[in-house]
């Protein structure tokens, strides 16, 4: 196998650094820091230039963005679409005799970010120095062992890719039964019952230290959870915490109170803590949890809930407000077919984020052997050139 040389990033990337006034091209997609998902290596629902007020950087289809301001976060993702992107962030296009996909990963590496930390200035705002990061000298393997190593990578981001494509297929289909069974027919209406939210569910308040439990307990933050998903893909550590959070199993259901216009509710995968700002709650029984999922997301809660919001800054709903909702409770035998229905869609939604944590997992810990020559991929002796067929060497 042919060794690897010693370059730099700069002669293997160019630093794209097109100033743009985003006043002078509306409705652009633009992808600010709040846009990458920390350590996930993906693009939650891009931001519009036109409500941007400061400078923004061109990208194009392809390019890889690295968030230089607080470089600890590792937010670096494949841009999927030209627009434009906050100066906060590097826009690096890979040279011609790069291969993008293994470009895209050395930039992913958790070693890489930990080199941006290194260079980075400021203690508020710690921002990385390209003059550092661009010139020291890094491992690099011949284009054919660029293909192979991202080719080992790729299935598994095309996996989660596929699972959060599927996530949002089944909230679909859980929105529309929902929407089906909650409206009464024109005749024998009567048998549906219209009582209050609080009937279905109620809020569990446990507040807990983050220094009184396991530092690797999964921790919630209102970041983590994206607007209208059920499927709540990422979350911090609870070592990583420095207030009181809220305690919750695996299962609750988490509304964002603060702000609820952006419609944050989804569906807890593990226990741990999360957020004051979240609210955890509960189904008064097992039968009601899809029932009280779907009124805790539809439209009309939503409304209810910036109505009755307290604050101007900061604006919070209260559980003694929302619990107020009137709703609609369909007759025992529809509910149970509802419950029946809907339970293995949440099941799978729920298997299918945790499926991609462990897939994620093995991708961070592959990436520094691989990035850094200590575990080599070899073409299988009866196809050398195929990059399907790989047998790895550590």
């Amino acid at each position: 196998m042919a060794p690897w040389s010693t370059t730099t990033l700069a002669a293997q990337a160019e630093l794209v650094r097109e100033r743009v006034d985003p006043r002078r091209e509306p409705a652009t997609a633009y992808v600010g820091l709040e846009h990458i998902h920390a350590g996930a290596l993906t693009l939650g629902q891009p931001g519009d230039s036109g409500k941007v007020a400061s400078a923004c950087f061109r990208h194009g289809a392809g390019d890889v963005l690295f968030g230089r301001l607080r470089p600890n976060l590792r937010k670096v993702v494949r841009a999927p679409f030209p627009g434009l992107c906050t100066t906060e962030a590097w826009v690096l296009r890979p040279r011609p005799q790069v291969d993008p996909d293994f470009f895209f990963y050395a930039l992913a590496n958790p070693d890489f970010a930990a080199l941006c930390v290194r260079s980075a200035e400021g203690t508020r705002m710690p921002r990385a120095r390209w003059d550092y990061v661009s010139s020291v000298p890094l491992p690099w393997p011949g284009p054919a062992e660029q293909r192979r190593i991202a080719a080992a990578l790729a299935p598994l981001d095309a996996r989660i890719a596929l699972n959060r494509r599927m996530n949002q297929t089944l909230q679909a289909l859980f929105r529309a039964q929902f929407d089906r069974v909650v409206r009464p027919p024109a005749t024998g209406n009567e048998r549906w019952r219209r009582v209050t939210l609080d009937d279905l569910a109620f809020p569990h308040r446990v507040t807990v230290g983050p220094d009184t439990v396991a530092p690797d307990l999964a921790c919630i933050g209102l970041a983590h959870l994206d607007r209208d998903r059920l499927a709540l893909e990422r979350w911090g550590r609870a070592g990583d915490a420095a207030s009181p959070k809220a305690a919750l199993e695996r299962g609750d259901l988490l509304f964002g109170r603060l702000r609820p216009g952006f419609k944050k509710v989804a569906i807890a995968p593990v226990d741990g803590l999360c957020s004051t700002d979240i609210l955890v709650i509960r189904p008064r029984s097992p039968e009601l949890r899809a029932l009280a999922l779907g009124w805790l997301s539809h439209t009309s809660f939503i409304a209810h809930a910036v109505s009755v919001c307290t604050g101007t800054r900061m604006p919070r709903a209260s559980w003694s407000a929302l619990s107020a909702f009137p709703v609609v409770v369909p007759p025992p035998e529809v509910l149970e077919r509802f419950q029946a229905s809907a339970a293995p869609l949440l099941q799978r939604l729920v298997l299918n984020v945790r499926q991609d944590r462990a897939l994620a997992q093995l991708r961070d810990a592959l990436l520094p052997g691989l990035m850094s020559g200590r575990v080599r991929i070899r073409p299988a002796p009866a196809q050398r050139e195929s990059p399907r067929r790989m047998v790895p060497i550590t």
